[in-house]
């Protein structure tokens, strides 16, 4: 597959890494998050009874699982993307850079996760370009089949509120133009990335991985959204009902902290944006908690996660 245009965003990154502001720029988002994070806390855990909560920590336990669970699929669809931009990369190695560039994300900064998989991939002899187009592609399908699975639930259940301000046909329409962009994306880009090559070039095997990604993260934000149901059940008695609202909550609270990549992982930002979504079936000082116990959750699945892959590389250096 020929290597894609140049846009400029190579050498856009490289001006904002030199600039004396970046530093600066970066340290003023992250303290106003935390410090918008931690007067909403103020505000609304004085409100809890600590003593008298009941936390099920079984349904912690079983939230972990699902996260975890969660965290290998994304780096399944992840490694989709990569055979389909660049099958010279094996699963394997596909699923070993994107465990081990996890611990990156929570550097401050902007996008350091990123840049820790344009590094490998460049060490495993990926072009530049094809590199770049990954990087590009992992976040944007991942915000896009995001949208699209929210506004599925929420025609299928919309809640009150969100009835009173768009008519159904609306967020039915909207649904229905995010799934065709998801199909028709991954068609479109590898078409456009082969151009100038050979007739005979297979292109339909790229798009097949492209389509099994979107599927992967399909099934990923569920997962995902009900591993947060289970922490707030664990917190308080939410009934079943509540689950869709929940994925709905986790999906656009994520996508706002892929959104703000200056803020490792979107800290501050994600768990503002979820509690404030959870409150459509949490109380306040509820749904702050389980988002604060969300993210405790994720890095723990994570770190989980990449623990084989670090035990084996470092069992191979022994030996």
């Amino acid at each position: 597959m020929s290597e894609p245009r140049a846009f400029g965003l190579h050498s856009l990154w490289g001006r904002f890494r030199v600039s004396p502001w970046r530093r600066v720029i970066e340290l003023a988002l992250i303290g106003l998050s935390l410090s918008l994070m931690l007067r909403s806390l103020g505000a609304n855990l004085s409100l809890v009874d600590f003593a008298g909560m009941q936390v099920d920590f079984d349904s912690l336990l079983m939230a972990l699982l699902i996260t975890w669970i969660t965290v290998y699929i994304g780096t399944l669809a992840w490694a989709e993307i990569i055979r389909a931009l660049q099958p010279e990369v094996s699963y394997r190695q596909a699923v070993m850079l994107h465990l081990l560039s996890a611990p990156a994300k929570y550097l401050p900064g902007l996008g350091w996760q990123q840049v820790s998989k344009g590094i490998q991939l460049r060490r495993e002899g990926v072009p530049v370009g094809q590199t770049a187009v990954a990087l590009l592609v992992e976040p944007g399908l991942t915000i896009l089949t995001g949208l699209a699975t929210a506004a599925q639930i929420l025609v299928l259940k919309p809640p009150e509120l969100l009835r009173s301000v768009l008519p159904p046909e609306i967020l039915s329409g909207l649904g229905a133009a995010l799934w065709a962009v998801c199909l028709a994306l991954p068609f479109l880009l590898i078409r456009f990335l082969s151009r100038g090559m050979a007739e005979r070039a297979d292109w339909k095997e790229p798009v097949l991985h492209l389509w099994k990604a979107e599927l992967l993260y399909v099934i990923a934000w569920v997962t995902f959204g009900v591993a947060l149901w289970y922490i707030s059940r664990a917190l308080f008695p939410l009934p079943l009902a509540a689950l869709p609202y929940c994925i709905v909550a986790l999906i656009l609270s994520f996508i706002f902290g892929l959104v703000i990549i200056v803020l490792p992982t979107g800290l501050g930002v994600r768990e503002l944006a979820m509690s404030a979504l959870l409150q459509w079936v949490l109380p306040a000082p509820m749904a702050i908690l389980s988002a604060l116990m969300s993210r405790i959750i994720l890095i723990g699945a994570e770190f989980l996660g990449v623990l084989p892959i670090l035990i084996f590389q470092i069992w191979s250096r022994r030996t």
